[in-house]
């Protein structure tokens, strides 16, 4: 516990001798976890608040899913600008910002006189609060933790599945007693302890994405010091599109496979599953559970699968997810709808680990944080575009089944594309670069 007691001058020295950081960073993973808790796991457990609303408010669930979807829009989009806090102030500082600006959402919409202020406040601040934390989150997990990176990772993310599974029951419970108004305004002040997790996200000297960021842009300048367009787009890592085809390859999928096809099944699953009637409301709830724990599962399954390249796992695992979609409409008994949930789950869980895996093979640990921050957009955009779209199939066929065939029409040819295009865009290292070779 020497890092513990000596403060940060020990964490550096452990850094230095020690290949995942010695115990400092593991604190760095756990502190992860718990941001992933909320900043991941608030998206999948926040429905009682919304049926409060819709109670209170008299608004419709069209009025309710608006929250969600700007929130996920701010949220993936606004990466871009959480990388550039990150490169001025650090990972510390751009995780306390994002805890601060969040838990005002929270508490600013306790106060909302309307649904159309809650969007506002809860969906745009939440979600923009939270963009400060997501990437820096997950990218400082690899500037500690390098030879357990998998096991590391698959750690930090789990916090989306214990969030889901804990803060759903908290919330309804919380709601029931209080009100959703009291709610919101606790649950701001729960949400302000990511700021304490991130006091443990120094940014190392020696391996932030600060050192590598600053000898290619003052290469740059040498080379040519009125080239503004260049800087820019060094500073916004832009250069990631123009120089690695992989990259390409993975932002495309997140827009078209993750962003429209998969997010919008997170939400409309259970909804689904009511308008079936398959069992009666306590029931389905258990089904929440189930989804959970799949995704719990599915968090540590790429810890077993050393022997599969990281990229092909991720594509076939968002093809797997394709197909799910299309084959649930045949899941018409609850046992078989749970069966159903409990894959989708463990897909998600192995999904969600594989995002910020698969960015360390492509560019390195040092760039973790600023790669999430740029193709989170993509999916940000597609998250939003996609339940909507799905959204007016429903209206327009009254049927859920049309909306899942979308998902999985824009998921398994996703998950194709990484299969059959990636051979051919891959540089060539010399080595493997499988899921568990560390850098």
């Amino acid at each position: 516990m020497a890092c513990l007691v000596e403060g940060e001058a020990a964490c550096v020295t452990a850094l230095q001798h020690h290949p995942d950081g010695g115990c400092y960073g593991w604190m760095v993973v756990i502190a992860s976890f718990v941001c992933n808790i909320f900043v991941l796991g608030v998206h999948q457990a926040i429905g009682p608040v919304f049926v409060a609303l819709e109670k209170d408010f008299g608004a419709g669930s069209e009025s309710t899913s608006m929250i969600i979807s700007l929130m996920l829009l701010f949220q993936f989009g606004c990466g871009p600008i959480a990388n550039v806090s990150v490169r001025k102030y650090g990972h510390r500082v751009t995780v306390m910002i994002g805890s601060f600006i969040s838990s005002a959402g929270y508490l600013l919409s306790s106060y909302a006189p309307s649904i159309e202020v809650v969007n506002v406040t809860f969906g745009v601040l939440v979600g923009f609060g939270y963009a400060f934390i997501f990437g820096p989150c997950l990218g400082i997990v690899a500037l500690y933790v390098k030879k357990r990176y998998v096991l590391a990772n698959s750690m930090a993310v789990m916090g989306s599945s214990v969030g889901a599974l804990a803060l759903g029951p908290m919330l309804q419970f919380l709601i029931n007693t209080y009100g959703w108004r009291e709610t919101l305004f606790l649950f701001a002040g729960v949400n302000l302890q990511m700021c304490i997790c991130a006091l443990f996200f120094k940014t190392p000297e020696n391996t932030s994405d600060n050192t590598s960021d600053h000898s290619q842009t003052t290469d740059l300048s040498i080379k040519g010091r009125s080239s503004r367009i260049r800087k820019v787009c060094e500073q916004l890592d832009l250069n990631f599109f123009i120089k690695n085809k992989q990259y390409v390859v993975y932002v495309v999928v997140l827009f078209v496979g993750i962003g429209l096809g998969i997010f919008g099944t997170l939400p409309h699953w259970y909804a689904r599953a009511q308008a079936l009637q398959l069992a009666p409301s306590q029931q389905l709830s258990f089904l929440i559970s189930v989804f959970a724990i799949g995704g719990i599962v599915g968090r540590l399954a790429p810890n077993c699968m050393a022997c599969i390249n990281s990229m092909y796992l991720f594509g076939f695992t968002v093809y797997f997810t394709g197909v799910l979609s299309i084959v649930s409409g045949f899941m018409e008994t609850y046992a078989s709808y749970a069966v159903y949930v409990a894959l989708l789950g463990f897909s998600n869980g192995v999904m969600t680990t594989l995002e910020s895996q698969v960015l360390r093979d492509i560019v390195g640990h040092q760039k973790v944080t600023a790669a999430i921050g740029l193709a989170t957009p993509f999916m940000g955009i597609g998250a939003f575009i996609g339940p909507i779209v799905a959204g007016f199939i429903y209206d327009q066929t009254g049927d859920y089944d049309n909306s899942f065939y979308f998902y999985g029409v824009c998921s398994v040819p996703a998950g194709l594309l990484v299969v059959v295009v990636d051979p051919f865009v891959r540089p060539d290292r010399g080595r493997s670069r499988n899921a568990m070779s560390p850098k």
